[in-house]
């Protein structure tokens, strides 16, 4: 009897543990099925003295921000753009990327990644724009490496600019 009971409570021990590891392994998915994973990603960011006083003498970027991000493969690029938006904690950086900047898409293939936005409040100087463009590119470039070139489309559609002022209907690599 005894071992009857035993074997019953190891059973019912399995069970739950079992069912606590596939609540645990679920949770750790993210949208589409996919499993969470952890990124290291760098995140460029203009430098703020450039910005103020426009001396060539100093980098236009500061040193790239190494930041962790949780995210699922489908999802890390745009995740990317995302933490691009938000103001770094340093005084020195200076983000581009708006806020309501919306993202349609990214497709990452044969070593482009085509990164679609909304025209939506897409304006600004020549300044913003090669900010922004060197932002986004730098970050992707820098923290993929199946990524050596970076397109992008306005609605779907190759821009001849972004913001009007640099061309746009090649991809960018390496922004200086």
């Amino acid at each position: 009897m005894k071992k009857k009971k035993r074997i019953a409570v190891i059973s019912l021990l399995i069970l739950v543990l079992s069912f606590t590891g596939c609540l645990n392994a679920e949770s750790a998915q993210g949208e589409n099925g996919e499993f969470m994973q952890n990124y290291r990603v760098s995140l460029y960011y203009a430098n703020s003295e450039y910005v103020k006083n426009a001396d060539e003498n100093l980098p236009k970027m500061n040193q790239p921000l190494m930041v962790k991000i949780k995210s699922t493969p489908t999802n890390i690029y745009q995740d990317v753009i995302s933490y691009l938006k938000q103001a770094p904690n340093d005084s020195n950086a200076v983000t581009f990327i708006p806020e309501d900047l919306v993202v349609n898409s990214i497709v990452v293939a044969d070593g482009t990644a085509t990164v679609d936005i909304s025209s939506k409040d897409l304006n600004g100087g020549s300044m913003q724009e090669t900010f922004f463009i060197g932002q986004i590119v730098n970050s992707l470039l820098q923290s993929f490496g199946e990524i050596d070139r970076v397109q992008f489309l306005v609605d779907g559609q190759i821009p001849e600019t972004l913001m009007g002022h640099i061309m746009a209907q090649d991809p960018f690599t390496w922004q200086d």
